[in-house]
């Protein structure tokens, strides 16, 4: 009797995901016509109500529970002896796409087809977006071994980010306004960064935790 080993999206692997999704406090439509509101790091659904909010904490509870049905997606084809980047890897496209079965060719294609394919999956509505492109190439390179760098951690006791910012080495041009600190939030999963309390809390926290990716 074959015994099939059911893996576990990794830490990591969730910071990854998170990186990529934004966090979202407030119920939103990323495009008018959808069905759903989503809300937090990506979830999506009949239970989000346009007036909900919700906090960081709960977002993130709320995306390792959703991830469990995208980790069971990746572990269908766990023939593949998937390593833990490369899993992943995989569940971050799933949560994304849905599932992995036109990335895999439903298991026909080789790990390095898969690799190669990663980048054919940019485009929503028919149109390239270059969030797509980022994630995309991103999960290609950690499917391929790579790793993610971040800045040290902070353990100081301010609470303005720009000299939390200057005290673990983020470069001067990420430092002075909202407009500045743009690409780096962009870096982190947030893409419509405007320098709100929410979104700057959210940046400092990482500082604290050591998960400000660079």
């Amino acid at each position: 009797e074959r015994w099939v080993t059911i893996m576990k999206t990794s830490k990591c692997g969730i910071e990854f995901i998170i990186s990529h999704e934004g966090f979202c406090r407030k119920a939103c439509k990323c495009v008018e016509t959808e069905k759903y509101y989503t809300i937090g790091y990506g979830h999506y659904g009949a239970d989000v109500k346009s007036d909900m909010t919700i906090t960081n904490e709960s977002a993130i509870k709320l995306l390792k529970k959703d991830l469990a049905k995208f980790e069971e997606k990746v572990n269908k084809y766990s023939a593949y002896n998937w390593t833990q980047n490369e899993f992943d890897a995989l569940v971050s496209f799933a949560y994304n796409v849905g599932n992995i079965d036109t990335l895999t060719r439903r298991g026909t294609r080789s790990k390095k087809e898969i690799s190669d394919s990663f980048e054919r999956y940019v485009k929503s509505g028919g149109k390239v977006l270059n969030g797509l492109v980022k994630r995309r190439k991103d999960e290609k390179e950690l499917f391929d071994g790579g790793t993610v760098s971040y800045y040290p951690k902070y353990v100081g006791n301010s609470s303005n980010i720009d000299i939390i910012f200057k005290s673990i080495g983020v470069p001067d041009k990420y430092i002075g306004s909202w407009d500045c600190r743009k690409p780096i939030a962009a870096k982190n999963g947030i893409l419509n960064y405007t320098g709100s309390i929410y979104d700057n809390i959210y940046l400092i926290e990482l500082c604290k935790k050591g998960k400000l990716k660079r």
